[in-house]
């Protein structure tokens, strides 16, 4: 007996942290956490308390089954993993590390020592991050295989909807070197992975979904990324540091954005990036052409770094947080580009001698940046609705901001000077669409001959409505939209029906008030520079019916007496000469109960009345029903017949009950057979 029972202590202290009388154990140790707890004994916490170097830490699957995944509820943090050489090891159970709980900028798994390996959890929504590795955290791996084990993600951690403080989200390293991150999925965090001041890193296998920012690699150097999915973040990816070793990574088209290759090329001459790339960088190169890009959500879209004498042009950048960004990179040529909805849509830093021309820079926070840069042209440019139009902390450096005259500067939204004078001196008679006075950007930098109108403009504007093409109930708007990439618009009109034409500015948008199945819209607009919108758009089938359907006589069956248990059939004419009839109901109420049923009426095409299919239910003796009927049409209309609401009424008769009407019967048959005896009596005797 006391041998059996060594054996079972032993067992014990091999399999579980919640062990009595537990006493340090030896490198090398299994640790099996068996409680959901936040702390005390079988703990995580309590794990990581007494682990040492070397030791595995892992999860009873019957308390944490992977295809029930349990919550571990911190309300702190846990303590920092400093042992190093430590396994934390989830990958046969379903283990949730649960933040929800906490608070300040609290972070789920902390690492800061070395040779750690931590993979199969499940970290949530943390205020600050899932895991942070520290400056003392190198030669660790974080995550692993995700086919292998039976965690939601196999060995692969899952870090998701981490960051809430606005200080946080998946993964960091900070000044951290030699890691692997490799296979986790992190999803709906702040932020996805960030690698800041850390080098040689090999993050690969990752699926980066539905984050603010997805993959960041921020002064950090020679870090291998492979076959990284980055996809519906606000911004997926970017590179960039302060040296042109910041800037040497291994990066290669396996890595994705949005189901596009990230290219990221260094010491290259004389090629073009692939069409059907998702995100740009030329480092160190020569005589690149980036050209008909579609490069959107990302934190930096297109960057240039230590490059020169490349062509970037004709690109859609678009909702980044950088649009282009050019650092210590000099006589480039960017061109033709639509740069929209970007935190900063051109940035140049220690950039000098670079040419911009005849790209649109639209509705970005700023329009350029420029920072310790000199000597770049700018003109034919527009600059339109830019929070900022021109950000130039260097104040000193002077750039060009136009081509003299006639050719003239570039078009800023802001301007307001007028176009009375002509010439290179604005002084001679007649407009030339040239401003009169120049664009001040700061002492050292002006636009002398801004354009008043977009350059050059001479498309017409598209016009489109927004008519669902269905039946409406009432009078009602349908906005048009007007859109023009040059000079802008300047009017849209329309003609509804055969009304003189309105323009919306004056009037307000088209307002359909004719009852009708075919109503007409014919509708256009004209820009600043007076292009007319051709041939003009005209939209017919414009449906509006005011009038509710006609309920006529109905009927029911059985007219009269309606017997116990017996079902009673109703039929109505129901019409509608607009939008069609497009449903009956009736209702029916059972004495005085205020909640009814209701079934919608069948239609008899031969008869064309609507009818109860199965009729009102039958009733017991004594039964009061009340019934009204209620009809739509496709438009929406609906009308009530109940009676000027009294409802349509009958009563279930009462049954007579059995010896009743034996009795009856038995006395009318009396009555029969004396009333034939009665007339015998009186048959004449031949």
């Amino acid at each position: 007996m006391l041998k059996n029972k060594i054996v079972i202590i032993a067992a014990l202290m091999l399999v579980s942290c919640a062990s009595i009388n537990y006493a340090p154990s030896p490198a090398g140790q299994t640790w099996i956490v068996t409680s959901t707890m936040d702390s005390g004994m079988g703990t995580l916490r309590w794990c990581l308390a007494n682990a040492t170097n070397g030791d595995t830490i892992a999860f009873d699957s019957s308390v944490f089954p992977p295809t029930s995944p349990a919550n571990i509820i911190l309300t702190s943090e846990l303590q920092y993993i400093i042992q190093g050489n430590l396994t934390i090891d989830a990958s046969g159970a379903g283990v949730i590390l649960n933040g929800s709980q906490t608070t300040g900028d609290t972070v789920g798994l902390v690492v800061d020592s070395e040779n750690n390996t931590i993979k199969g959890l499940q970290i949530l929504h943390f205020p600050g991050w899932g895991m942070k590795l520290t400056a003392n955290a190198n030669n660790n791996t974080i995550g692993g295989d995700r086919t292998i084990g039976t965690a939601p993600s196999g060995e692969g951690n899952v870090i998701s909807a981490n960051g809430r403080s606005g200080a946080g989200g998946g993964i960091t390293l900070s000044s951290s070197s030699n890691n692997t991150i490799l296979g986790n999925n992190i999803t709906n965090n702040e932020a996805g992975i960030w690698l800041l001041n850390s080098s040689n890193n090999h993050v690969s296998g990752n699926n980066i979904m539905k984050n603010v920012a997805g993959l960041l690699l921020l002064n950090s150097s020679h870090n291998l990324l492979r076959d990284n999915a980055m996809t519906n973040n606000t911004y997926n990816f970017v590179a960039l540091g302060k040296t042109l070793g910041h800037y040497i990574n291994d990066v290669d088209a396996s890595n994705i954005v949005n189901n596009k290759p990230v290219i990221y090329w260094i010491n290259r001459q004389n090629q073009t990036i692939p069409q059907q790339a998702g995100y740009v960088a030329a480092i160190n190169s020569t005589s690149i052409t980036i050209k008909d890009l579609d490069l959107k959500n990302n934190w930096g879209g297109l960057v240039l770094a230590y490059t020169q004498n490349s062509v970037i042009t004709s690109n859609n950048i678009v909702d980044n947080v950088g649009g282009i960004y050019l650092h210590e990179s000099s006589n480039n040529s960017i061109s033709e580009n639509n740069i929209e909805n970007n935190g900063i849509a051109i940035s140049l830093d220690l950039s000098s001698n670079n040419f911009l021309s005849r790209n649109n820079v639209r509705n970005n926070w700023i329009g350029i940046h420029l920072h310790l840069s000199s000597d770049n042209k700018f003109y034919h440019n527009n600059f339109i609705n830019n929070t900022e139009q021109v950000s130039y902390p260097s104040h000193d450096y002077a750039n060009f901001w136009d081509d003299g005259y006639p050719s003239g500067g570039n078009y800023w939204s802001d301007y307001t000077g007028s176009d009375l004078h002509s010439g290179p001196y604005q002084n001679e008679t007649g407009s030339d669409g040239i401003g009169d006075l120049p664009y001040v950007i700061d002492g050292n930098n002006e636009d002398m001959y801004p354009f008043k109108y977009l350059w050059p403009d001479t498309t017409s504007p598209t016009t489109t409505d927004d008519y669902d093409g269905l039946w409406h109930a009432a009078d009602f708007m349908i906005t048009l939209t007007a859109t023009d990439d040059k000079s802008g618009v300047k009017s849209t009109y329309y003609k509804i029906n055969d009304d003189p034409t309105k323009t919306v500015g004056m009037d307000g948008q088209p307002l359909i008030t004719t009852e009708s199945a075919n109503n007409t819209l014919e509708y256009w607009s004209v820009d600043n520079s007076g292009n007319e919108e051709l041939p003009h758009k005209i939209l017919t089938g414009i449906k509006l019916d005011k009038t509710p359907p006609t309920i006529g006589m109905h009927s029911r069956i059985p007219e009269g007496f309606v017997q116990p248990n017996q079902a009673v059939k109703v039929f109505v004419n129901v019409t509608d000469v607009m939008s069609g009839v497009e449903r009956v109901w009736l209702a029916y109420f059972i004495n005085n109960n205020t909640i009814g049923m209701m079934f919608i009426m069948a239609f008899n095409s031969t008869t064309g009345l609507y009818f109860t299919s199965f009729g009102i239910p039958g009733q017991q003796a004594n039964t009061l029903i009340r019934y009204a009927i209620m009809a739509y049409d496709n438009a929406g209309n609906h009308i009530t017949d109940d009676n000027i609401g009294q409802y349509y009424v009958y009563t279930v008769i009462p049954e007579f009950p059995t010896w009743t009407a034996t009795l009856l019967i038995l006395a009318l048959l009396s009555i029969a057979i004396t009333i034939y005896k009665r007339r015998q009596l009186k048959i004449p005797i031949h």
